[in-house]
């Protein structure tokens, strides 16, 4: 276990043994907001989204979208910058 900086929000909190990069109360945040995320970009499949345009109209912090494309959940067609549900269906991951 070690010291470490929450990616999302900044606050120090103790790392567990997987050295992870997200504090636990931004872990809880996240996965309640995925379902959401991930059924804006099911519904408006045939729509264009960059992440600012996600977090935008969701009224989401744009780092918390920028979290779901580092993890897998979303992945980023970057010839066009759409944004897209990843080949995985949506399977949910622990965060």
């Amino acid at each position: 276990m070690a010291l470490a900086e929450c990616r999302c929000c900044g606050q120090a909190f103790i790392s567990g043994p997987k050295n992870e990069d997200t504090c636990p109360s931004c872990v809880v945040r996240l996965n309640k907001l995925y379902p959401r995320v991930r059924n804006f970009l099911r519904n408006d499949a045939g729509t264009h989204y960059t992440a600012y345009d996600v977090s935008k109209i969701l009224d989401i912090d744009l780092r918390d979208v920028e979290k779901f494309i580092t993890m897998g959940l979303i992945e980023k067609n970057f010839n066009s910058g759409r944004l897209q549900e990843t080949k995985n269906g949506g399977r949910r991951r622990k965060i």
